[in-house]
């Protein structure tokens, strides 16, 4: 959605051409060549990062806030959709604590069935991990941002 803008990925390719120079930078200075100039530039370079970054998280977080606007109306209408109808039954009887969240909007004791909202968060949870790794994406794109990748 956000992450294919042309805005977005000009941002994305300065951040880390920006800071390749930084690394580059930092290893010249951990070398004895450093200066109060370029000192003087990293620091600059390192501002010019962050407001960078600042301008991602932007994009990111207008992403996010749609994402969660189209997840809470799917789970209205699921909600609505499947009221008062069970649509599983759990081979177990869950755990008082977890009882509310898989038996919501179900009417009797029979802890066992199980409410569409349940399915529907515990797919709302798990789908798109799956799916990330699956496709081989990176986990967190704020990871991504902030220089955390793992290796």
């Amino acid at each position: 959605l956000v992450y294919r803008l042309p805005e977005y990925q000009s941002l994305k390719g300065s951040v880390e051409r920006m800071r390749d120079k930084l690394e580059a930078m930092k290893e010249s200075e951990a070398a004895g060549e450093g200066s109060k100039g370029k000192k003087k530039k990293g620091g600059r370079l390192e501002a010019t990062i962050k407001e960078n970054e600042t301008l991602m998280q932007q994009f990111i977080l207008k992403s996010s806030l749609v994402q969660m606007f189209c997840l809470l109306m799917t789970f209205q209408g699921v909600s609505r959709a499947f009221a008062g109808a069970p649509v599983a039954r759990l081979p177990f009887e869950p755990l008082p604590l977890m009882r509310a969240w898989t038996h919501r909007g179900l009417e009797g004791e029979d802890w066992r069935e199980c409410s569409a909202v349940f399915v529907y968060s515990l797919a709302a949870v798990a789908v798109p991990a799956m799916l990330r790794k699956l496709l081989g994406r990176e986990s967190d794109p704020m990871q991504n941002i902030m220089g955390l990748k793992q290796q």
